[in-house]
């Protein structure tokens, strides 16, 4: 398990900084060490023992200017392999082998110097570092002095250029910059009246292979203005997570016949079931099928590719004692092409999970967005937590009460004005669906028999409606689940019901909304409105015009919505009786539970449908 502090300590001299790092060092069990402003010149193994408290220890250190910088980089000799290091204005970088995982690691401890210029040579200056090992898993902490964007510095001047050549740095430099939990700002000064986040963890996509749920945590601010942040990478397990349909498995050629096997099959007790509840069942018992095939044909592949490999080391293992005749030669480049073609059957397996060289961007990208959506702990009630229990209680409270009723009655609108539908288009919506097509093989028929039977009954079966939501970090450090974004996954009953009554419902949707509307509209934009405002206001300026602007924001207006004020609302827009009957049944039977870091918490029930 890898775990770096970080820390701006403002000098190292006193004792009670020593005695606070050596209690952390042993608390959080340390692989590295990486101390910036040290204000000292390291000269002895005892000091930097008396802040590690192990023996087993190697440091580099970079000595300070006068009573100013100074680096310290420490890390445990079992654990790291020092290869070689190097030490320049800004930097001490450590190179070498991680036992853990038996990879190249390199460790950057940054603490850069004031000034733009200064600032722009140190980023090129780790820039070449990192593309001398452009294989290895690479980290940058410390503290940069500089900041990313307005949000990461509060009550002092922003200084553009350098924010600028930094950010260009990073991503010329293919890093990202690993969410913190905590706090927001890692600098603060005396009298609270200016922060920053100076300090944070920049990582390689290499290192999110090796890593990928790792995180960085803000520790209490202590005996410094900078706060020290902690890099993680232990795995916390928030439980077992709901079963996933990779579209790489559509290309195996053993799947489709799967499918048309079992779904084909004769289940017991379905006979007394509705068309709904048919199709929930077949999908179920098509699911525990697929589980089981993919277990096998991932196992079956590890033991081919193992085989392969064994049989092209056994050649290559020959051909290193005595020159190979041509049959060996062509043996093994028919393995090679073989094992190729296994590693390519693997990865549609793992559904792109595996590492390939030729999708190495791809799956950086997947890593990276997996690492900064994943939540790692939440404020609660001012304590940050990173308990799986204590998470998925707070998101239960969160949700329970966003979805609960709190005013039940509420006042009606009743107006002459409303736009309406003709009888003609009522009655057109409520025909029964006269879709001609060939059904498409297998599933076609039994989704077809669910839409009829909604169709009909006008609801959807509590099993049958079921989903999930996803939350979507808003900000780059999210801390409470207000900075999460909830994103509703509807199940595919769900789903191709609400399909068909959409593409239906547009074919009269101009009847009911009015001229002026640009949002959720066809054709429109929703940036409409904004840039004849944007007109608008320039025109009053230059002519001088008095102006009033009146700007209403509903916040989270689809979570406040009421079934029986919209059931009157589209009564009096002209929709009938069976129209409103479907609506409520695909709105008002929803059970919805909420991923953690993919581990459902729930189901809570709502009145009305969320997303």
């Amino acid at each position: 398990m890898l775990k770096i502090l970080s820390w701006n300590l403002n000098g190292m001299g006193k004792e009670v900084k020593r005695n606070w790092i050596k209690e952390a060092m042993l608390s959080h069990k340390l692989s590295f060490l990486c101390l910036q402003e040290t204000k000292m010149a390291i000269n002895s193994v005892g000091l930097v023992h008396s802040v590690w408290g192990k023996s087993n220890l190697e440091y580099v250190a970079l000595d300070s200017i006068g009573n100013s910088s100074g680096i310290l980089t420490v890390w445990d000799g079992d654990l790291f392999q020092l290869q070689n290091s190097s030490k320049m204005e800004g930097y001490v970088k450590v190179f070498g082998l991680w036992r853990g995982n038996n990879s190249n690691l390199g460790v950057i401890n940054v603490y850069a110097p004031q000034g733009v210029t200064r600032k722009k040579a140190l980023w090129e200056n780790i820039a070449k570092e990192l593309q001398s090992e452009p294989e290895a898993a690479w980290v940058v902490c410390g503290d940069f002095y500089e900041v990313r964007c307005t949000d990461e510095r509060r009550g002092s001047a922003l200084d553009s250029r350098g924010r600028k050549i930094f950010n260009d740095f990073i991503v010329t430099a293919g890093l990202t910059d690993l969410n913190l939990g905590g706090r927001r700002f890692t600098w603060m000064n005396a009298d609270c009246s200016k922060l920053s986040k100076l300090g944070r963890f920049l990582i390689n996509q290499n290192f999110l292979y090796g890593w990928p749920l790792s995180n960085a945590l803000v520790l209490p601010r202590v005996l410094s203005d900078h706060c020290p942040i902690l890099l993680d990478s232990k795995v916390v397990d928030f439980g077992p997570t709901p079963f996933k349909l990779y579209n790489s498995w559509l290309k195996l050629p053993d799947f489709v016949a799967l499918v048309k096997e079992r779904w084909n099959e004769e289940l017991p007790g379905i006979s007394n079931l509705s068309q709904i509840d048919v199709l929930s069942r077949k999908l179920r018992h098509l699911k525990t099928h697929i589980k089981r095939w993919s277990a096998d044909l991932r196992n079956k592949m590890d033991a081919e590719v193992t085989e392969l490999k064994s049989k092209i080391c056994a050649i290559d293992l020959l051909a290193e004692v005595s020159p190979i005749d041509d049959s060996l030669v062509k043996e093994r480049a028919k393995l090679r092409i073989k094992l190729n073609e296994h590693l390519e059957t693997k990865q549609k397996a793992d559904g792109y999970k595996t590492r390939m060289k030729t999708h190495v961007f791809f799956h950086g990208c997947i890593n990276n967005k997996r690492s900064k959506s994943r939540i790692h702990g939440l404020n609660i009630n001012g304590i940050w937590e990173t308990a799986p229990e204590k998470i998925k209680n707070e998101v239960w409270d969160f949700f329970d009460k966003k979805f609960a009723e709190h005013h039940p009655i509420r006042p009606v609108i009743s107006s002459p004005l409303f736009k309406k539908i003709m009888a003609s288009q009522r009655e057109w919506l409520e025909t029964p669906s006269r879709n001609k097509r060939k059904l498409w093989d297998v599933v076609g028929k039994d989704f077809c028999e669910a839409v009829k039977h909604f169709e009909t009954q006008q609801k959807i079966n509590p099993g049958s409606n079921a989903s999930f939501i996803t939350l979507i970090p808003k900000i780059n450090d999210p801390l409470s689940l207000a900075d999460y974004r909830p994103i509703n996954l509807i199940g595919c009953v769900n789903k191709v019901i609400s399909k068909v009554l959409a593409e239906i419902l547009k074919v009269v949707l101009d009847s009911v909304t009015s001229n002026t509307q640009t949002t959720f509209v066809k054709g429109r934009s929703i940036l409409d409105v904004p840039l004849m405002v944007n007109e608008l206001i320039s025109w009053a300026k230059k002519s001088r015009k008095k102006l009033l602007l009146f700007k209403v924001d509903f916040a989270k207006a689809f979570d406040t919505l009421n079934w029986n004020f919209l059931d009157n609302t589209l009564s009096q827009m002209g929709f009938g009786d069976k129209w409103r009957a479907w609506m409520q049944g695909v709105m008002c039977t929803a059970k919805i539970s909420v991923l953690v870091n993919g581990s459902p918490v729930g189901p809570n029930e709502v009145t009305f449908k969320q997303g």
